[in-house]
């Protein structure tokens, strides 16, 4: 029987993806931190860049394509994050996407997600994701947590 929440959980390899991050702001942070511990670089586009974002810059792990998104970004982009601050902006990156079949997340709006952004605990050969259907956050970090606590009992 179908469940409500049809999203599957599944670990892909990220090695040859291309991933574009429309958007810089703590959200966008989090994500491209997160993407990092699994791909060498995430493309991004913003006006402004948080000062974490700069650093990656720096080290040539995120790239700028541009100040505003433009639908030639998509391009070789397998997945994208639209971030921004402004829902119709990030709607209409949705439908962009769409169109060109790239699995998109907009985290102004659970309904356009093709996917989610779980929360990833990453210690040495274990990862492990965690998700919901977007109702509770905090209760996905609480689960999270007390997953964090038994793994660091483990490793005592």
């Amino acid at each position: 029987m179908k469940s409500s929440n049809s999203y599957f959980p599944c670990f892909i390899s990220m090695e040859k993806q291309e991933i574009l991050v429309i958007g810089a702001g703590q959200i966008a942070t989090r994500r491209i931190g997160t993407l990092l511990g699994f791909v060498d670089r995430v493309y991004i586009a913003s006006r402004e860049f948080t000062s974490r974002i700069q650093n990656w810059q720096k080290e040539g792990r995120v790239i700028c394509l541009g100040n505003n998104f433009d639908v030639s970004m998509l391009r070789g982009k397998t997945m994208v994050l639209a971030c921004t601050d402004n829902r119709s902006l990030n709607h209409d990156i949705v439908c962009a996407c769409r169109e060109q079949n790239i699995m998109v997340n907009n985290c102004s709006s659970h309904e356009e997600c093709d996917f989610f952004f779980p929360s990833v605990i990453q210690r040495d050969e274990i990862v492990i994701g965690i998700s919901g259907d977007g109702s509770s956050h905090a209760k996905v970090k609480k689960v999270r947590e007390a997953i964090e606590e038994n793994l660091n009992k483990t490793e005592e």
